[in-house]
C-alpha cells in the first residue's frame, strides 16, 4: 500500500508543480547491486514507473538478502524489498523501489525548490 500511495502523491506533485516533462534521473537505481537474476525489463523512466504503479492490476515484490547490514532485526533472512514486477491492463514492467524514491528526492524536490524557494521541506 505504501508503494501505491507514494506513486499517487509523487505523480500529483509532478502535475501541480509542472514537472511532467522534466528531465528526471534514471529510475533503475538500487540500494544494493544485483549480481544474479536481475529483472530484464527494468523501467528507466521515472514518470512511467509511477504510472505503472498507479495503474497496477497486480504486482509482486522482489526481495534481496541484505548481507551488508541488519535492517530488520527480527528477520532471520534480513530481506529487503528491491523491486516490483507490475501488471496493468495493458503492460507489464519492473520498477526499482529505491530508484523511484531516489528520483523523487534527487530530481523532483530540487526542481521544486528552484521553482518555489519559499516552500519549506
Amino acid at each position: 500500500m505504501d508503494l501505491s500511495e507514494f506513486a499517487f502523491h509523487a505523480r500529483r506533485v509532478n502535475e501541480f508543480c509542472a514537472l511532467r516533462k522534466a528531465d528526471f534521473p534514471d529510475a533503475p537505481v538500487f540500494l544494493v547491486r544485483i549480481s544474479e537474476n536481475a529483472p530484464p525489463d527494468l523501467q528507466r523512466n521515472y514518470e512511467y514507473s509511477l504510472n505503472l504503479i498507479v495503474h497496477a492490476r497486480e504486482f509482486v515484490l522482489g526481495y534481496t538478502h541484505a548481507d551488508h547490514r541488519k535492517i530488520f532485526h527480527e528477520s532471520a533472512a534480513n530481506l529487503i524489498p528491491l523491486y516490483a514486477r507490475i501488471k496493468t491492463d495493458q503492460q507489464t514492467g519492473t520498477i526499482s523501489i529505491f530508484g523511484i524514491a531516489h528520483c523523487f528526492l534527487n530530481g523532483a524536490i530540487p526542481m521544486i525548490k528552484a521553482q518555489r524557494p519559499e516552500l519549506e521541506f
